[in-house]
């Protein structure tokens, strides 16, 4: 879970053969009584994947006091053993497969971001979006999609890992809230030579009058110390005057040790 501001390291050193994968889904709180989270019936056939729906359905219980007061003063926590390495493997297949199949859709929202969207929108391949980024000399982060729990109608499984009540209840304790409701997931895959993801507010870029709102992020691969693991400018979320100082042109040099604690949570095995 984050708070204000955060960042991410270049994609090298231990991720030169194979690429970073994570989800994040994000929860705003809501004035109804509905949740995000509904658990949904399995069918009577056994499937691989009946025991990790159940596991979604299971309440988390080593959420404490002490830990909503540390995200509450710092921002961000780390909630371990939220899954199984085996329930982390299988979802990342189907989720993998998924990215593949849209990949000329993370080439044209990255073009878009970069470039402007009429030319986002005219990228015919991946291959010429690349070879666009490339000719711009543009040091792409990471690729991206959004909301695979909706456009994914022929993977159920994505859609019941974002919808859990697993992941709605921890986002409600942080939140104080009954009740919470999906803004949305973004899927990040950071390849092997990608560039620094920046200095960034998530609640910023959301469309939201509310300070109300959670991320929950999830490594779908192993994070080894050092590498590409997310920083945390720790109490920025309570820093009423960040939007008077910041400047995003220079958030590539920010040394933000100086105003923040900045920390990171290390090594994270898969599920842990």
């Amino acid at each position: 879970m984050w708070g204000r501001i955060r960042r991410r390291r270049k994609g090298i050193a231990d991720h030169v053969f194979h690429r970073q994968i994570s989800l994040a889904t994000k929860f705003a709180t809501t004035t109804t009584t509905t949740t995000a989270a509904a658990s949904t019936a399995t069918s009577s056939k056994e499937t691989e994947y009946d025991n990790w729906l159940r596991h979604l359905r299971k309440p988390y219980n080593l959420l404490c006091v002490e830990d909503i007061l540390k995200f509450e003063r710092r921002g961000h926590i780390l909630t371990r053993d939220l899954f199984a390495d085996n329930h982390i493997l299988a979802i990342r297949e189907e989720i993998a497969k998924e990215f593949d199949e849209k990949l000329l859709e993370a080439y044209q929202h990255r073009c878009e971001v970069e470039l402007g969207s009429e030319i986002g929108r005219g990228v015919q391949s991946p291959e010429e979006g690349e070879q666009l980024l490339r000719s711009k000399g543009i040091d792409v982060p990471f690729l991206q999609l959004f909301n695979l729990w909706k456009s994914s109608e022929s993977n159920e499984n994505i859609k019941k890992l974002v919808l859990s009540p697993r992941l709605a209840q921890i986002a409600a304790s942080l939140l104080g809230s009954k009740s919470v409701c999906i803004y949305q997931d973004s899927l990040f895959v950071k390849r092997p030579g990608d560039g620094d993801t920046q200095w960034h507010s998530d609640l910023n870029l959301a469309p939201l009058d509310t300070n109300k709102f959670v991320t929950v992020w999830i490594p779908l691969t192993e994070i080894k110390k050092n590498t590409t693991g997310l920083r945390f400018a720790s109490g920025s979320h309570r820093d009423f005057s960040l939007g008077h100082w910041w400047d995003k042109s220079q958030r590539s040099n920010w040394d933000l040790s100086d105003r923040y604690v900045v920390e990171d949570y290390g090594a994270i095995p898969l599920g842990r």
